[in-house]
């Protein structure tokens, strides 16, 4: 009968991720890659970098056009250790929280990890068939960072791999751990974070001239009448004009 999973070396994990780089991104907008699997296990990511060379070569090129690579921590409840590829350093690695923002007891993790994301009991589809179930694991946990990931970029175009990552980290909700001492994401609040500060469409500084805009935000052509919650300025009036 078939695997109950499918397998791959990670020359062919490098393979896929460089033809996302080298073919898929020039046709598509690609803001993330989601690699819900894992391999060995690394307490150090310079260890995880030297032994991984080769992905990690495939990931850097990646996040130097924009793209994230968002892997899964693993599943063997390490409190300070993660799975290769996800203790790649270029790697945004992602572990699990339950509904109450607890960490299970499978959820690996370490002190070079990037975001946590919910996990435990997440309705997906099987494997095998067209029906659904509810899954654990931080391979759960990861579509959801891949997915926020698309939606941020979505909403600030020119973000870096960088600001979207400091930006889930700022304002995603702060959980208590003693090796991994980052946030459970918060996408709305990351989405505003992400846009700067912008004019109120008045004269503030007294130029006779109406302020303008650091950003597309106040006056944005998808927005003209400034109705979208996702702006900083917005006050549902088109004040700016």
């Amino acid at each position: 009968g078939p695997s109950p999973c499918a397998r791959s070396w990670s020359s062919d994990q490098v393979a896929a991720l460089d033809y996302v780089f080298d073919t898929l991104r020039h046709v598509h907008a690609i803001a993330s890659v989601n690699m819900s699997l894992g391999g060995a296990s690394h307490t150090s990511q310079v260890d995880c970098d030297e032994e991984n060379a080769a992905t990690k070569a495939a990931i850097d090129n990646l996040r130097s056009v924009g793209i994230a690579t968002v892997i899964a921590a693993g599943n063997s409840g390490w409190v300070n250790a993660i799975d290769e590829p996800g203790c790649i350093s270029s790697a945004i690695s992602v572990s699990a929280t339950n509904d109450l923002d607890q960490i299970p007891v499978f959820a690996s993790a370490a002190a070079f990890l990037s975001l946590w994301a919910p996990g435990v009991s997440i309705r997906a589809p099987l494997y095998q068939g067209t029906g659904y179930t509810n899954a654990s694991g931080t391979s759960m946990s990861t579509p959801h960072v891949a997915g926020a990931w698309a939606t941020l970029r979505q909403a600030s175009p020119d973000a870096s791999v960088d600001e979207i990552l400091t930006a889930l980290q700022d304002t995603g909700v702060p959980i208590p751990d003693v090796f991994a001492e980052t946030s459970r994401i918060r996408v709305a609040e990351a989405a505003l974070a992400l846009l700067p500060a912008c004019s109120n469409g008045l004269d503030d500084d007294g130029d006779d001239l109406a302020d303008v805009a650091e950003d597309p935000g106040c006056d944005h052509p998808a927005d003209p009448s400034e109705k979208s919650l996702l702006l900083v300025c917005d006050n549902g009036l088109d004040d700016d004009g």
